[in-house]
């Protein structure tokens, strides 16, 4: 095999290893911004393969300078103010206003996310910890509250989501509509008091607990995430809908009772419930048991 075939085959597999770290939200995803400036390696490639006929020494040098290459720009980053995305902590709180329903956006990095509901007014409250910093919009409109809360950009890590908590309480008396989009996560959702009619969740490998509440009438929700682990709550005596694409590895639904029909899994009063929640599930390599409470 040519000398010049093996480098240029590590440098994919360098590619596709960094790009896989940033999708998992292993690594700071600011790197992404400052690839342009490691072009340069292959003029230094295409300048070793003239200079150095000898295969093996060819090798060895782009070896080199590829690992000097890719330390000095993490160097660079690291040190460079205006690339290094700061570490924040701080409160969470909704501003003054009054609305019939809301509308939660959540946009964060990888990171221990709690959700749950609090009794005090306003429509949301909560802190976090050793996140980028957290840009909150909200807007009301016709009675309905739209709230955006996003990570400006996710802070430099290297797998250490323990450190990077986000913690949100929402009002419980109002129809409540949740949008959350997370990296590589840990997470309690605890909607059981929360008034919820819809929500969506986009998440990498995921673990955690979602517990729903009983629902006022139709609760609609969607589940993308990667290979996960993570527990639905159900309340007793609740009709539910599931439907399921992705490579889904172990499950309990028929175990938990409902009926099996293509991608679908179902309480046989479904249909004629009033109260129901329908969820449709995509997700990787995953195990999700549903239980009760």
């Amino acid at each position: 095999m040519k000398a010049s075939k093996v480098v240029l085959g590590l440098l994919i597999i360098c590619l596709g290893i960094f790009l896989l770290g940033v999708n998992l939200d292993l690594w700071n995803s600011a790197i992404i911004l400052e690839m342009w400036r490691l072009w340069p390696i292959l003029i230094i490639f295409l300048g070793l393969r003239l200079a150095i006929k000898n295969d093996l020494f060819f090798i060895t040098f782009s070896l080199v300078a590829l690992i000097i290459a890719l330390i000095l720009s993490i160097l660079f980053i690291n040190h460079n103010p205006k690339q290094l995305p700061q570490s924040n902590s701080g409160a969470l709180n909704s501003e003054t206003g009054k609305a019939d329903s809301a509308s939660y956006k959540i946009s964060l990095g990888a990171a221990n996310i709690d959700i749950s509901s609090f009794d005090e007014g306003g429509l949301f409250s909560g802190n976090y910890k050793n996140l980028g910093k957290i840009e909150t919009k909200q807007e009301i409109i016709d009675n309905k509250a739209e709230i955006s809360l996003k990570e400006d950009i996710p802070t430099p890590f290297w797998g250490q989501i323990k450190n990077r908590q986000f913690e949100l309480n929402l009002a419980k008396n109002i129809p409540t509509e949740v949008d959350l989009a997370t990296g590589a996560s840990s997470f309690n959702l605890d909607f059981s008091k929360i008034n919820l009619t819809k929500f969506n969740i986009e998440s990498g490998a995921t673990s955690g607990t979602i517990k729903l509440g009983k629902p006022n009438g139709f609760l609609s929700g969607a589940i993308s995430t990667g290979a996960s682990s993570y527990q639905l709550l159900i309340p007793k005596k609740t009709s539910i809908k599931i439907t399921v694409s992705g490579a889904l590895n172990s499950q309990n639904f028929e175990d938990f009772g409902l009926t099996k029909e293509g991608k679908n899994y179902f309480s046989k009063d479904f249909d004629n419930a009033t109260d129901k929640i329908f969820i449709d599930i995509e997700s990787g390599v995953s195990s999700i048991n549903i239980k009760n409470y």
